[in-house]
């Protein structure tokens, strides 16, 4: 935690810094975040029933990437080195986690401000507040609050009268291309149960 090579909190003076209040502070805004994008996102990635081996590959792959970025951007020091950590994983997050209304010019403009904070040297209080306010706290924030697209909102997503919903059909599809049988990838339910085989005919 040495003041003088930190890139993330150089703003700030060293006194609050090296605080017990401050590390404190930083951890449970962690775990909270954490806690929120849990049950807003990684849980229900996980709890739709069979998926397709794509689908839950991509599940696993940005619920680890999302909760390392969000810890990346809580740590209360950042020196150079730490950028392995996060630099591969920012554009796949970029592209798939965030609301898909952002447009692209967001997502380049916090990609390379982050590059620049990263590539300052020695670092400034200009470059780490552009680093965390301009760039790592608008992804982190991106992170918590949006909903994954995969992940199917039955207000908005799931067609209850008349045929299936974008979710069903995007699903279903990838079910076909790995030879799953679609009604295992996702229910169809907007269908009504077939009658029982015996029943009564209706008098004509």
């Amino acid at each position: 935690f040495d003041y003088k090579w930190t890139v993330n909190y150089k703003f700030i003076s060293e006194d609050v810094f090296v605080s017990k209040g401050f590390g404190l502070m930083m951890l449970c805004a962690n775990v909270l975040l954490w806690a929120v994008v849990c049950k807003r996102r990684w849980i229900p990635r996980f709890t739709q029933g069979p998926l397709p081996t794509s689908t839950f590959q991509r599940n696993v792959i940005l619920t680890l990437f999302e909760s390392n970025l969000i810890g990346f951007a809580c740590c209360r020091s950042m020196h150079y080195q730490f950028y392995v950590w996060a630099f591969h994983q920012i554009p796949l997050v970029l592209a798939l986690s965030l609301d898909k209304r952002l447009a692209m010019p967001i997502h380049i403009l916090i990609f390379t401000t982050i590059e620049w904070a990263f590539n300052t040297y020695p670092s400034t209080s200009s470059s780490s507040f552009m680093l965390m306010c301009g760039a790592l706290m608008p992804l982190t924030l991106g992170i918590v609050m949006s909903r994954d697209p995969l992940v199917p909102n039955r207000k908005d997503d799931f067609q209850m009268i008349g045929g299936p919903s974008p979710f069903d059909v995007k699903v279903r599809q990838q079910a076909q291309n790995e030879h799953l049988p679609a009604a295992a990838a996702v229910p169809n339910v907007a269908s009504a149960p077939a009658p029982k085989p015996g029943g009564k005919r209706s008098a004509r």
